[in-house]
């Protein structure tokens, strides 16, 4: 780890704007009261990497024991002192997020997991500590996560690992049902889930290249994305390549049906499948971009690195203006006024079909794919083995 400095500023949170707190290294916190910032040393050698505040009386700190390598620490503002609160987590803790006193969590470095019950703080495992890349699924309770060298299974409480990832670096996944999908990843890997189990299929459509997006639309129609403009599409027996027309490379692919599909890229590239060929669209940006998704095949949004969002009406792709500036990574939603889109630092933007709003995730981490399951379930996955999940 580099040396942390008590100067350094790394984090911020309050409840109003009388009641705000900044933090860093050596232990040392400024609370703002609307005039001026008064100093508040904790007692406690820990570098902070995020504040959450509720009311007067409760605000948590989290980030690194000094004292240990990489060990958490959770500190608690009580309104008169700081004191420390043991969570037994051997990692680093650098996220926060809580929906009232008796219901927070802490998130950290290689997928570490803390909840906050009012009482005391319980360990959770995310599972794998490494970089989860994409979340797809069915419903909210069968979800399925890929990313360096794993798959795992959700039930909307925990995450077990599934045998098939064969140690490949896996990009994406898309699921029909509980027995049938696909997954992705380096190398030209594609992977099947046939009644119940993953197994290798074909790889050789994609000629050794990376794939980095799969698509699904049902038994017979799937397509696989990624570099070097590679496109495959399976036809419900074997993948076969296409001519994408491009040599850049392509992130991620949605269709509508097996007449409308879309496959985005780097510099701006947006391909567009009618059945017979892709054929590439004007998209108002030279930005690469990551993720595509719609409702229908004249709904149909993709983003990409600076804030970009785009949106295709059925005749062509407009720019949407959005608080953000993030990389944005990934998009999808449950209909034309529940969208969701993620990207780095924790970002995630809502779209209720009138404005963009930013949601507050409590982490920094980078979140690489989003997933909702419903009106009321999203869920979003990222760097540090990060799983998390949002409930209305």
């Amino acid at each position: 780890m580099p040396e942390k400095r008590a100067s350094t500023i790394s984090a911020i949170g309050g409840f109003d704007a009388n009641n705000v707190w900044i933090g860093g290294g050596g232990g040392v916190v400024w609370k703002w009261d609307g005039m001026t910032w008064a100093q508040q040393y904790t007692g406690f050698p820990v570098f902070l990497g995020q504040i959450w505040g509720m009311d007067p009386t409760h605000v948590w700190a989290v980030g690194e024991d000094l004292n240990q390598a990489d060990a958490g620490a959770v500190l608690r503002w009580d309104g008169t002192k700081w004191t420390e609160q043991v969570i037994g987590s051997t990692i680093l803790l650098d996220g926060l997020w809580g929906s009232n006193t008796n219901d927070m969590w802490a998130v950290g470095y290689y997928g570490s997991l803390a909840h906050w019950d009012g009482t005391v703080w319980t360990e959770y495992s995310s599972g794998p500590r490494r970089l989860i890349a994409a979340i797809g699924g069915v419903d909210s309770q069968n979800l399925w996560a890929v990313g360096d060298g794993t798959i795992l299974r959700g039930d909307g409480t925990t995450w077990t690992a599934e045998i098939g990832s064969k140690g490949q670096r896996l990009f994406d996944v898309s699921m029909l049902d509980t027995e049938n999908g696909w997954a992705v990843g380096d190398g030209g890997a594609i992977l099947r889930r046939y009644k119940g189990q993953w197994l290798a299929a074909n790889p050789y459509a994609a000629h050794g290249k990376l794939l980095h997006g799969v698509w699904a639309i049902d038994p017979a129609n799937a397509w696989a994305v990624g570099w070097g403009g590679i496109i495959a599409k399976w036809d419900g027996e074997i993948w076969l390549s296409q001519d994408s027309g491009t040599q850049q490379n392509l992130y991620a692919v949605w269709a509508a049906d097996a007449n409308n599909a879309w496959a985005v890229g780097w510099e701006g590239t947006i391909l567009k499948w009618d059945g017979r060929q892709w054929t590439p669209q004007p998209s108002c940006t030279c930005n690469n971009l990551f993720g595509v998704w719609g409702t229908d095949a004249q709904n149909v949004w993709a983003v990409g690195n600076e804030g970009t969002i785009l949106h295709w009406d059925g005749r062509a792709w407009s720019q949407h203006t959005q608080c953000s500036g993030a990389l944005l990574t990934d998009v999808g939603g449950t209909s034309r006024n529940d969208i969701w889109v993620s990207g780095y630092g924790g970002t995630l933007l809502h779209w209720d079909g009138v404005i963009w709003s930013q949601i507050a995730t409590g982490i920094g981490s980078d979140l690489w794919s989003v997933f909702p399951t419903d009106p009321d379930h999203v869920w979003t996955s990222g760097a540090n083995g990060s799983i998390l999940a949002r409930t209305r």
